[in-house]
Order: C-alpha cells, then sequence, then structure tokens
C-alpha cells in the first residue's frame, strides 16, 4: 500500500472551497461557516458566533444543531480533502458528544480527519474548539467543545 503525500491547500483555494461549501448548502450559508485550513490529514472550519444562532438567549449559547452541523460539514469536508477531489457524499451516521457549551459571543472551530476509506464508506473522527490550534498542535482539553465520530457513504465514481 502506498502511502498519501500530505497535501496542504493554498489560501486561494481554501478561500475556494469555502465558498463551494456556502454556495453548495444553504444551512452552511446560513450559519456563516469558513473553511480555516486545509490539509489532506486534517480540515479546519469555523463557525462565527452570531445572534441568531443562539439557543439559550439568558446565558447566550450556540444552538446544539448549528455545533452539529458545523461538525457534519467538517467531516465532509475531512473526506474530499483524503480523496483530494470533491465527491458524492452522505451522513450514515454521526455521533455528536457535546462536552460543554460554547463560550458565549466567541467562535468555535471545528476540525475532521478521514482516517479510513473503502469503496463505499468513509470513516472520520473530529471535533470542536473554542481555540484555533496552530498546524500540527491539538486544542488544549480544557477549550474542547463537541467530539465527534461518523461514517459516510461514498457514491463510487
Amino acid at each position: 500500500m502506498t502511502q498519501q503525500a500530505e497535501r496542504v491547500w493554498s489560501p486561494v483555494e481554501v478561500e475556494r472551497v469555502g465558498q463551494v461549501l456556502r454556495d453548495f448548502a444553504p444551512q452552511n450559508r446560513a450559519l456563516g461557516l469558513e473553511v480555516v485550513r486545509m490539509e489532506s490529514r486534517e480540515v479546519w472550519t469555523k463557525l462565527p458566533w452570531n445572534p441568531h444562532l443562539v439557543g439559550d438567549p439568558v446565558r447566550g449559547l450556540l444552538h446544539g444543531g448549528a455545533l452539529a452541523t458545523l461538525v457534519d460539514a467538517t467531516c465532509g469536508l475531512a473526506i474530499m480533502a483524503r480523496l483530494d477531489r470533491a465527491a458524492s457524499i452522505a451522513t450514515i451516521d454521526l455521533r455528536v458528544d457535546h462536552l460543554r457549551a460554547a463560550p458565549p459571543g466567541a467562535p468555535v472551530y471545528a476540525w475532521a480527519s478521514c482516517f479510513r476509506v473503502t469503496r463505499s464508506v468513509c470513516f472520520v473522527r473530529g471535533g470542536a474548539s473554542s481555540v484555533l490550534p496552530a498546524p500540527g498542535q491539538t486544542p488544549p482539553d480544557e477549550s474542547l467543545i463537541v467530539a465527534a465520530t461518523g461514517t459516510f457513504a461514498r457514491k463510487r465514481a
């Protein structure tokens, strides 16, 4: 088995992928999702804090559905990064464990990595954090908001 060469997308490519992400799914545009960084082994996205995404108006906390959508979209991008091309995929199962509330008024950063690809299914793990670590670093445990694992159907080309 050959090892996949590490690929890092340029800022222009990342912006183009972000635009496609927002254009493809209206909920991604409504959430204001942004692609921050893409590598063949990991993708990072950002959900800017916005008052219309608040699920707990007393404390100003983001709605859990917005966080789950952020993670789902990030997992899909991780699959495409691993395949190094756009792909037709569908979520089969996505487990999203909410570890703590996102800090009010602050953006949330999600990451995902596709660790296994078969002819018909892709396996992904990821999460969300209140901080964006430097490339190659992991977010500190105290910043973790969500942990996620998922399986996605892959339409064969």
